[in-house]
């Protein structure tokens, strides 16, 4: 027997994937040394790395499914000296602020330098690497195709929270995302 009613699509997911997407894109050839990870990705974390969570939603538009989620977006790398693996390692921090710069940069994007401008061209960018992993990748993003991305703010930082006491250091920003679909 069929359903009754064809899938709400998951926004959450839709946004985390939609970023992961859009960041690949932003990081370019240099996106291969990064592993991408979306909150209910079962792949064990290999560093360098981001997660992306969407978390906390209200909807924005009662009875619409169009949802404000609050993102955490987590940079994750090696320790400086994690015992019996890289014993008296010293990071280059050069390379792991380019690595957090880099994707702070492309949240952070305006066509006119308007500060105003970024959480509608930032939008519009992750919603096209979106539909355009949908229509390359169709087994698995079609729940993409009609998504929409419509705006997103920078809510602030926490640094150099360390995951185990040893592997991971991270870098995490927090971010407000509109987002729906349009069907």
């Amino acid at each position: 027997m069929a359903t009754k009613y064809p899938p709400a699509p998951n926004i959450g997911s839709q946004i985390e994937r939609a970023l992961i997407c859009y960041f690949k894109v932003c990081y370019g050839d240099d996106a291969a040394k990064y592993g991408f990870y979306f909150s209910n990705d079962w792949q064990k974390r290999q560093a360098p790395c981001v997660d992306f969570l969407a978390h906390k939603s209200t909807e924005t538009i009662a009875h619409t499914r169009n949802e404000s989620y609050m993102v955490r977006l987590e940079w994750k790398w090696k320790g400086n000296d994690v015992m019996g693996e890289n014993e008296g390692a010293v990071a280059d921090w050069s390379e792991i602020n380019d690595f957090v710069g880099v994707g702070m940069a492309a949240m952070s994007v305006s066509d006119t330098g308007d500060p105003n401008r970024i959480p509608v061209i930032v939008a519009a960018d992750i919603t096209a690497a979106a539909v355009a992993a949908a229509q390359a990748d169709p087994d698995n993003y079609k729940d993409l195709e009609s998504f929409v991305c419509e705006f997103v703010e920078y809510k602030g930082a926490q640094r150099a929270e360390s995951a185990d006491g040893t592997f991971f250091i991270k870098e995490i920003r927090h971010f407000e995302i509109r987002a729906g679909n349009t069907n």
